[in-house]
């Protein structure tokens, strides 16, 4: 349990296929530059499943998005000892690289040093604010770039949570950028088990 302790983890899931670091994840792996392990995911047979890092620093809080998942405290963490290849076998201080990476998976509209009042009508956001442009994975998604996520399904879902958080949780303007994206398909309600996406 990482609860009352110096460190942090991060969680790549679905980040190893071939036996093979995934780009995206392979690049997040790189930037930690800390103690890298297996998963209990990982299927040595098929060589698919995914990673963690451990490391010193505290994240703002935990947060998933996608297949990413930044872990604080409360939260358990099973350790394999499964070392990955090509990361140190130390657990390194990480915070300035963890906050670096916790900006761009969920950018704080709060820490903005001004208030954009760009595309504002009766109170209500009409565009994202100008700051949306320094989201990297926003910015790719809304492209149509879903590289390194397990499915569509899961590309889709990042951006729709992005737009959300952009757009101040406005459900209209998120579904009017959504369907503007390069991720948007034709499929606009998609049963997914008991769940169905709506956009």
């Amino acid at each position: 349990m990482l609860s009352h302790s110096p460190f942090a983890g991060l969680d790549l899931d679905h980040s190893v296929a071939g036996g093979k670091l995934l780009p995206w994840a392979k690049d997040i792996v790189a930037a930690m530059d800390t103690y890298g392990e297996y998963s209990p995911s990982f299927t040595p047979a098929t060589g698919e499943g995914g990673v963690h890092l451990l490391f010193f620093g505290k994240p703002v809080r935990s947060k998933k998005v996608g297949n990413i998942e930044v872990y604080g405290e409360k939260h358990y963490l099973t350790i394999t000892t499964n070392h990955l290849e090509g990361t140190p076998t130390t657990l390194e201080p990480r915070q300035e690289a963890l906050d670096d990476l916790y900006r761009r998976l969920a950018p704080s509209v709060e820490e903005r040093p001004f208030q954009n009042t760009r595309g504002v009508a009766g109170g209500m956001l009409t565009e994202l604010p100008e700051e949306a442009v320094h989201d990297a994975v926003l910015q790719r998604l809304l492209r149509g770039d879903s590289t390194g996520y397990k499915s569509q399904s899961s590309a889709d879902f990042v951006l729709i949570m992005k737009l959300l958080h952009w757009a101040g949780d406005n459900i209209q303007l998120t579904r009017q950028l959504f369907k503007a994206s390069g991720l948007y398909r034709e499929k606009t309600k998609r049963k997914t088990g008991a769940s169905t996406i709506l956009i």
